[in-house]
């Protein structure tokens, strides 16, 4: 496992800390589970943009076949 340091403001920490401890989770815990909630999301953004090109341009792929 690798161990991140990341820098927030004041501000940051008291609002994570608020939102973890509505959540009964430790602000590390919260973090990472956001980042990976942040992450699924992107690659299910990239897969539905993936395919919109491809259904869009299918019949321009089966002229160029």
């Amino acid at each position: 496992m690798v161990t991140v340091s990341l820098k927030v403001s004041d501000a940051q920490w008291a609002r994570l800390q608020s939102l973890a401890t509505e959540y009964e989770l430790s602000p590390e815990q919260l973090l990472a589970l956001s980042l990976d909630d942040w992450m699924i999301d992107r690659e299910a953004e990239f897969e539905a943009i993936a395919e919109w090109v491809l259904t869009k341009n299918a019949e321009l792929y089966d002229r160029l076949a």
